[in-house]
């Protein structure tokens, strides 16, 4: 059974009950913090890896012996525009996990050395993504597609973490992390009553703070093209565009475009048009797939084409940007129509409900973002899109003011 509870000081539970009749029962939490790396971006990563460490409430010994000496497994992931605190816990530690994550989420005290570590720890961890080829073109490709936007994360200024401090960390946790826009969901078998209890003593408690939700600016941009040479011996390509964000009326729409040519990464993955097109028939590179990015008010769809020798390049490019033109002027054959949707359902379906740490986070966005949650709305979604639907939403965003992105290896 579902339930949504909104507290006076603006947060938002979501609960999702499961009688599993089971042994030994769990629950999935997901808390969503509506401040992510556009609003800091060394900040919020900092106050990310602090949440798990040493509180006023406990030190990170015994935080992290209480929690998973329970049997509860935590992590803490920030995105661009929100911050994920997660948990999976016995059904009988459901209030004293809650309870945990609300001590971490509003302590603004913390251990000084343990904060200093955490610096280095993020200096490495950025340092070896940043040491990627592939990183290196994401980097360019975010800021030349959301130049002067809030998106225009500087993902390359590794040094900038070292500069960071306590105050930094307290001043961003006092101004975003308050009730106000925060979504809490719990999945799975639970006496609903008492999460709903034990919440509305924590977080519900709150005075009414924080950002709230927040809808991002569009953006245009200008055909743009952007290459570097790498010391390398296989090239990449990424062509880039604005698209429709979360909760726009084309979303479902771009999304089969989007799955019809390139998949996800791990569905429609050999049947897409480029795979077959680039890989399939002319054996120009090891892969080929969309990647669409969405954020409340804007999104960007980016094809992505790797492992290719470098005479490949521009071949790759040609058969992206023609499935692109052909689709404004051809509607998909039928039963291409039909294999492109039954496939982005079961994705999207493994992707959201499958399991409860999954409707768990779905649940969290779906409220973040303002878009229905449910499996069947998907579906009359998705069945009130036409062949002649794709063609007028290819004709309005797919046209022609790309960002072509390349990798070009010097190394034969």
């Amino acid at each position: 059974m579902y339930t949504r509870k909104e507290f006076e000081n603006g947060a938002v539970l979501q609960t999702y009950a499961v009688n599993t009749n089971l042994p030994t029962t769990n629950v999935s939490i997901d808390i969503f913090i509506p401040y992510g790396l556009l609003d800091g971006y060394h900040t919020s990563h900092l106050a990310e890896h602090m949440i798990f460490k040493s509180n006023r409430f406990r030190n990170q010994k015994d935080l992290l012996r209480l929690l998973e000496g329970s049997g509860i497994m935590c992590n803490a992931v920030t995105y661009e525009d929100k911050m994920n605190l997660h948990v999976i816990a016995p059904s009988e530690h459901a209030g004293m996990a809650l309870k945990m994550l609300y001590e971490s989420f509003i302590n603004k005290e913390f251990n000084k050395e343990e904060l200093e570590q955490e610096k280095q720890v993020i200096y490495g961890e950025l340092m070896a993504i940043n040491s990627s080829p592939l990183r290196s073109m994401t980097e360019n490709i975010q800021h030349n597609l959301f130049m002067n936007h809030p998106l225009d994360i500087p993902l390359n200024n590794t040094n900038d973490i070292l500069l960071q401090t306590a105050e930094d960390v307290i001043k961003a946790k006092e101004t975003f992390f308050g009730p106000s826009g925060l979504c809490i969901s719990v999945v799975g078998d639970m006496d609903e009553r008492k999460i709903i209890d034990s919440v509305g003593n924590t977080f519900g408690s709150l005075e009414a703070s924080g950002k709230g939700k927040q809808k991002l600016p569009s953006n245009k941009i200008n055909a743009i093209s952007i290459g570097e040479e790498k010391d390398i011996k296989t090239g990449y390509v990424d062509i880039a565009l604005m698209a429709p964000g979360m909760e726009n009326t084309d979303t479902t729409a771009m999304e089969l475009l989007a799955h019809s040519l390139g998949g996800n990464g791990r569905d429609y993955v050999f049947s897409n048009r480029l795979f077959q097109k680039i890989r399939v028939n002319e054996g120009l590179a090891y892969a080929a797939y969309a990647n669409y990015r969405k954020y409340n008010g804007i999104g960007a769809l980016i094809f992505e084409v790797c492992g290719m020798k470098k005479e490949n390049i521009p071949r790759a490019e040609e058969i992206i940007l023609n499935e692109m033109e052909l689709l404004k002027h051809e509607p998909l054959p039928l039963d291409e129509f039909e294999s492109v949707k039954t496939n982005l359902l079961t994705s999207k379906t493994k992707n959201r409900y499958t399991t409860a740490p999954k409707l768990s986070e779905w649940l969290c966005d779906a409220e973040l973002y303002g878009i229905p949650w449910t499996l069947e709305h998907l579906k009359k979604e998705l069945n009130s899109i036409t062949p002649e639907k794709l063609i007028d939403v290819a004709n309005k965003y797919f046209d022609g003011n790309y960002l072509i992105g390349r990798i070009i290896p010097t190394q034969v």
